[in-house]
């Protein structure tokens, strides 16, 4: 019996090895098909980061554009309120000279400052203007 035992007990330890050997292979198979996966995965995230990255450079690329378009209108309307800011004081200093001419005229009291002798005053002509006028 004791050699039955001992056979038994060899077979099934034989039997155990023979197992565990083809479940060990079983796993590096898996282990394998989990480690193409994980690295197809891996590819494919690479691949996507890679995109990203063009995608983030193209937009970049895209502010600097729009910061030198920017830039380019405020040195355009800064020019453009220089010349305003230049028209609006030449107008200032020419409304006393604009508001003196409007007083002469309202008044008519025009005089020739060119140094010219004025011209032969028709009073004929003057009243029968104004008469029309009335």
């Amino acid at each position: 019996m004791k050699n039955t035992t001992g056979i038994s007990i060899a077979a099934l330890l034989a039997g155990a090895v023979a197992l565990s050997g083809c479940a060990t292979t079983q796993s590096v198979e898996r282990a394998q098909a989990t480690a193409d996966q994980a690295m197809s995965r891996a590819q494919a995230a690479e691949t996507a980061a890679a995109r990203a990255q063009a995608s983030a450079d193209a937009a970049g690329t895209a502010a600097q554009s729009a910061g030198t378009a920017a830039q380019g209108a405020q040195t355009a309307a800064d020019a453009a309120a220089a010349e305003a800011r230049n028209a609006n004081q030449q107008i200032e200093q020419m409304k006393p000279a604009i508001a003196h001419l409007e007083h002469h005229h309202r008044h008519h009291t025009w005089r020739d400052v060119s140094g010219k002798k004025p011209a032969a005053h028709h009073p004929k002509k003057h009243t029968t203007h104004h008469a029309r006028a009335k």
